[in-house]
């Protein structure tokens, strides 16, 4: 299993095996963190995969 960390803070917002997209907002600093296709990227990175 591999750790969802937000970018922002680093609090730790799951845990998550073999994901394929999955969206999940940290509830200390609002940051909207994303998990797609096994790469993880932030709302505010551009190269971001849709």
């Amino acid at each position: 299993m591999q750790d969802l960390r937000c970018k922002k803070c680093n609090k730790l917002l799951g845990k998550y095996l073999d994901c394929k997209q999955l969206e999940i907002k940290c509830p200390r600093c609002g940051l909207s963190n994303y998990v797609r296709e096994n790469l993880s990227c932030t709302s505010r990175e551009k190269s971001c995969p849709v």
